[in-house]
């Protein structure tokens, strides 16, 4: 998704005309030497413990002057990014350089995410045009959380692994595509291996406060969300906001929960081999933005290098159909502990 400086929405376009190639290019040349000049500044400042990064570019734009360019060595500057014809390319249109192709980044320089990481939209506070540094995220959120109620612990013991609803569904032999594709306005009791299991309700999900992209609609989404086992990301302390709000509303409704806490990277390892999605937003909770409904469908769930907000946007982790889990998984009765191995 392309994103420019103007004041737009986060579900906006930006569908300005590209500026003319000539004067993109000599624009490029003279902030790819700004930056080259602040590099040398910092590496200097960076001895004396000195701020790393550099103002260059529009208000709200923040380079890190010093970071690396994709395809160079750590020790080259972001002029070479000028001598190597990159430039902002909008609509997918060619660089002078044949066969090459960049995105578009909020940033008149369009190069990797490690050059432009930092960079803030000042409406929006996202950077499009870059993926997310999975390194970076894991730093920011070392630990994800799940919450779920109490009755469902033998069963996660069990399999060692969060199951989505609709592979829940499918081993209880209780659910039908018709049961998936419909909202549930109450928790559900299924039995899974002869264990009770408690489904969690979606009455957050209001119809009315989504946007559905093009051919989607509730029953299309419904069923998507219950694809996924879902995780918060948080730290040490616990889930971010969504995450411990989550938990609040079913305490404070008097349900017994357990919240388990893995290592982000031990999860991401452990399900290497499946599909790790990202989401900007709480998906089952779609809240009215200026008055305006939130956007929902292909968009919500994103693969890494697809994210085009910075780690500390990212509010859900998602792994289709099942979340294995790794040994030094914990589990505790409330967010703040004790933990447990599980």
């Amino acid at each position: 998704m392309l994103a420019g400086h103007a004041a737009i929405r986060d579900d906006e376009i930006d569908a300005r005309p590209a500026a003319d190639d000539g004067r993109r290019t000599a624009q490029l040349e003279h902030r790819a030497g700004q930056a080259a000049t602040a590099h040398r500044q910092h590496r200097a400042r960076r001895r004396r413990g000195a701020r790393p990064t550099a103002r260059i570019g529009p208000p709200g734009c923040w380079i890190a002057a010093h970071a690396p360019i994709r395809g160079f060595p750590h020790n080259r500057d972001a002029s070479q990014a000028a001598r190597s014809g990159i430039t902002r390319v909008d609509g997918g249109a060619r660089s002078p350089v044949p066969g090459r192709q960049t995105p578009t980044s909020c940033c008149p320089i369009a190069v990797e995410e490690r050059l432009v990481s930092g960079c803030y939209s000042l409406n929006t506070g996202a950077c499009r045009g870059r993926s997310m540094n999975i390194e970076d995220f894991v730093k920011l959120r070392p630990y994800a959380y799940h919450t779920t109620a109490a009755d469902n612990l033998a069963l996660i013991r069990h399999a060692r692994a969060i199951e989505s609803t609709r592979r829940l569904f499918e081993r209880s032999g209780q659910g039908s595509a018709a049961t998936l594709r419909e909202r549930r306005k109450g928790p559900l009791v299924l039995v899974v291996d002869g264990q009770p299991l408690r489904i969690r309700d979606q009455q957050p999900l209001h119809a009315g406060n989504i946007a559905f992209e093009p051919g989607w609609d509730m029953p299309r989404f419904v069923a998507h969300l219950n694809g996924f086992a879902f995780f918060w990301p948080g730290d040490q302390r616990g889930p971010i906001g969504y995450g411990s709000n989550h938990f609040d509303r079913y305490a404070d409704a008097g349900e017994s929960l357990i919240v388990l806490r893995v290592a982000t990277r031990a999860l991401f390892a452990r399900n290497r081999e499946r599909a790790i999605r990202f989401s900007n937003c709480n998906s089952g909770s779609p809240r009215m933005s200026n008055g305006k409904p939130r956007r929902r469908g292909d968009s919500t769930f994103s693969v890494a290098d697809a994210f085009s907000g910075t780690p500390g946007q990212v509010k859900e982790i998602v792994i289709e159909d099942i979340a294995l889990l790794p040994p030094e998984v914990e589990f505790a009765a409330a967010l703040e502990g004790p933990w447990q191995l599980l």
